[in-house]
């Protein structure tokens, strides 16, 4: 990725979905013994490449290219007649299965829901309801469901390792991680040949091509729920949202009065401590 930018080779840059930013911010920054700098010390991380990522981009491609309305419509009436004992969003163990208007909007979903999305969709796709709801839409047929199944269930079982604070490889273990590296790439292959994506870059963006490095980031930082950015991104509820949403919502003045309302809610936690 440096040589690539320090050539300043846009059609190498473009094949690995980057573009060029000359001395940007980060570029020199020493970050020690790691020696691909910034590139290296900006792990992939569960939420943004796998929660936020590769699995939205999937269920985009499933419930709004391959499927018409009349199936959307009967699998969304399928999960509520055969999955209403299911629904649940508290176990935090589990994914998250409350969906009352449904699962194939995916508008406003968290990166949980997403997963919880994915999930329900891979029992509904099981289910004899299920199967006859999808082949409502012509391109959904039998040999094409069990393709979503295989790439559903390969996502879950990948996100369930990757969210894992244990059973990885020693770090000594060069054939385990070898091992690991070629079961991604294998999943890799498997969704971008089955599940092509038709519109944009297709599967050529950056989350994909990120999931290569996964295991060199395992064996760099270790699990990677030790570089999760999920408990940070929870912060933006108390130090961004709330504050936000007691501003005026003037785009001159947000910034200001979100900041003086923060300040306002130290001082008084402060006081009361």
């Amino acid at each position: 990725m440096l040589e690539a930018i320090q050539e300043a080779d846009k059609t190498k840059l473009s094949e690995l979905s980057q573009h060029y930013i000359p001395q940007h911010a980060f570029r020199h920054i020493d970050f020690g013994d790691n020696p691909f700098g910034i590139y290296g010390g900006t792990p992939h991380d569960i939420l943004h490449g796998v929660k936020a990522g590769i699995i939205p981009y999937l269920l985009e491609i499933f419930f709004h290219e391959d499927l018409n309305e009349a199936g959307r419509n009967g699998l969304n009436i399928a999960m509520k007649r055969t999955l209403p004992h299911l629904q649940q969003g508290g176990n935090h163990g589990f994914p998250h299965m409350y969906f009352p208007n449904g699962i194939t909007s995916l508008k406003n979903l968290t990166a949980e829901e997403h997963v919880g999305v994915l999930f329900t969709s891979y029992i509904l796709a099981i289910t004899t309801q299920g199967q006859a709801s999808l082949q409502k839409s012509e391109s959904m047929r039998a040999d094409r469901i069990k393709q979503y199944v295989k790439v559903f269930e390969k996502l879950l079982i990948f996100n369930a390792w990757m969210s894992n604070k244990t059973g990885f490889w020693r770090v000594d273990d060069a054939v385990a991680m070898s091992n690991a590296s070629r079961s991604i790439d294998r999943l890799i292959t498997y969704i971008t040949q089955n599940v092509p994506h038709g519109s944009g870059q297709g599967w050529n963006v950056s989350k994909m091509h990120e999931l290569r490095h996964v295991c060199c980031f395992i064996d760099m930082y270790g699990a990677p729920s030790n570089y999760d950015a999920s408990p940070c991104e929870r912060l933006h509820k108390d130090v961004a949202k709330k504050p936000g949403r007691r501003s005026q919502k003037c785009h001159e003045t947000f910034t200001y009065q979100a900041a003086v309302r923060l300040t306002d809610r130290h001082v008084v936690d402060f006081a009361y401590k």
